[in-house]
């Protein structure tokens, strides 16, 4: 996380999604498919993910990176 945001409590699935590199579409996926990673909802629906949300986020995102390299790479032998 970048220095600006070092001492906020909740962060938009925006901020994650430029964060992590990601699209907004592959957090809300996670979502459904990663139990664990559930970030908190205003009463309008927004998301508000917590520093530990988004160390869950990077976690999903290395071991599936991870998985995907493997993957790829034993096909190739």
């Amino acid at each position: 996380m970048d220095d600006n945001n070092k001492m906020k409590l909740y962060y938009t699935i925006r901020e994650v999604a430029e964060m992590m590199h990601l699209p907004e579409h592959t957090l809300r996926f996670w979502e459904k498919e990663f139990p664990a990673l559930k970030p908190k909802k205003t009463s309008g629906g927004s998301r508000q993910y917590t520093a530990q949300d988004i160390e869950l986020v990077r976690l999903i995102h290395h071991l599936l990176k991870d998985i995907f390299f493997l993957f790829f790479h034993l096909k190739t032998l």
